[in-house]
């Protein structure tokens, strides 16, 4: 579901569930080469941040005002119930002044069409890219900005093709397992667009990714103590769930906590977040 934000003009709200439907059609779809650009001299488009999203009502909102909230960072988890992406959220300003008068057509909008993402792991580590799970790809929006305006997006950096591959690195000791281990990779963004029949891209932006296997399903509080990574709570063992993780996409920034939930014919599946799941029913 997407929705305008009322309280802080245009912005991008969706449910998870949205938001990652949307994503896999995408994916389904293809990704679009990487464009040939032109240099932009002028510095016409420019990824200003990373936005903070909010959550409202359990959906998420992507701000399209700049404030001094932004994120510097991200963590994310690839050990969870299925493999995710991990998102940026990145606000694009259009740096050109308006030059058209007396409601004439104006030539100083660019057509935002996506950002090109080159995935970047740390020192000494070699991250495998291939045909099917490329480390350097586009991905594709669509937003006409006008001069001197500003517009939020919602962009994959990690495909759901490198959490398997991150996962994998983690189990054979390639990158150590540890949760507690700061394993950061770089997420180097350019935003792309079309400008008086050019393409222009935007200056770098990078963005700092800690990568973990479990990091987000530890430190909970008081009596979910006893529930830290690698250990799973049943279902039917919780009451509530005060860690629900992040309404974007639950393998990013928050806290999640997943439970193994029991299935008609007896055997298991993880869930995040897990849901309370009452015991099944005794017979008198």
């Amino acid at each position: 579901m997407i929705r305008t934000e009322r309280k802080r003009g245009a912005a991008t709200r969706g449910r998870a569930t949205g938001v990652l439907a949307r994503v896999l059609a995408l994916a389904a779809g293809g990704l679009p080469a990487l464009a040939s650009c032109s240099a932009d001299v002028n510095s016409s488009l420019v990824i200003v941040q990373n936005q903070v999203p909010e959550t409202e009502d359990g959906a998420c909102i992507i701000p399209s005002k700049r404030d001094n909230l932004r994120r510097f960072s991200g963590v994310y988890d690839v050990d969870l119930d299925q493999d995710y992406p991990f998102f940026m959220f990145p606000l694009v300003r259009n740096n050109l002044p308006a030059i058209s008068e007396d409601n004439a057509v104006e030539l100083n909008r660019i057509e935002y069409t996506g950002v090109e993402v080159q995935i970047e792991p740390p020192p000494g580590i070699t991250f495998p890219s291939t045909e099917a799970c490329p480390s350097a790809f586009a991905e594709s929006e669509r937003v006409s900005l006008a001069p001197d305006e500003e517009r939020s997006s919602m962009v994959r950096v990690f495909q759901p093709c490198h959490s398997a591959t991150l996962r994998a690195m983690f189990n054979q000791g390639t990158l150590p397992d540890d949760p507690a281990a700061l394993v950061q990779f770089r997420a180097v963004v350019r935003a792309i667009g079309r400008h008086a029949g050019k393409t222009v891209e935007s200056d770098p932006f990078e963005y700092a990714v800690r990568v973990c296997k479990g990091c987000l399903q530890r430190g909970y509080q008081e009596a979910f103590a006893v529930f830290d990574y690698p250990k799973v709570p049943k279902c039917t063992a919780l009451s509530a769930n005060p860690y629900s993780g992040n309404a974007c996409n639950p393998a990013q920034d928050s806290l999640i906590l997943c439970c193994e939930r029991q299935l008609a014919d007896n055997s298991t599946k993880l869930e995040c977040p897990g849901r309370p799941q009452p015991p099944p029913a005794t017979s008198p």
